[in-house]
């Protein structure tokens, strides 16, 4: 059973990762060639796909890690730790959301007037994504070293 935990974990913790991967390396550096009004553009027309998107695979990452750190609460030692650190990352990758992005896609979109520049609140989005790639990826790592008995 831990190996179809683990399995599960993966996927769709990698699937999360992927998505953050493509965001960071591509989507990010579209945005930073863009204007101001542009980019406020941009975000009013496309942004609300990224949640339809990314709180689905963020979802789904944290259920199937969760799974498997409560599937091990008799186990004791490595095993449990390792379920543990993973939870926590995605979890910190979660409520990252309502301390940063939230406000500065509201700016980014337009909605709001920003109080530093867009370019300062882009550059933010852009660090405080890095974070959450990070984590997501030490999660992954971290579940891709649970070791899973022969059979």
């Amino acid at each position: 059973m831990n190996t179809l935990f683990k399995t599960l974990a993966l996927i769709g913790n990698a699937a999360f990762s992927g998505a953050f991967l493509l965001v960071a390396v591509a989507i990010v550096p579209f945005w930073k060639t863009l204007s101001d009004t542009d980019l406020n553009s941009w975000f009013d027309t496309f942004f609300w796909r990224f949640p339809t998107i990314m709180i689905p695979l963020n979802l789904i990452a944290f259920i199937a890690i969760a799974s498997g750190f409560f599937y091990t609460r008799k186990e004791g030692g490595a095993l449990r730790k390792k379920w543990l650190g993973a939870l926590a990352c995605i979890f910190l990758c979660s409520i990252t959301y309502p301390i940063f992005f939230d406000g500065a896609n509201q700016v980014l979109s337009g909605a709001v007037t920003p109080a530093k520049s867009i370019a300062s609140t882009l550059d933010g989005w852009g660090n405080w994504h890095l974070l959450r790639t990070a984590l997501s990826l030490l999660s992954l790592g971290i579940i891709a070293t649970i070791p899973t008995p022969n059979t």
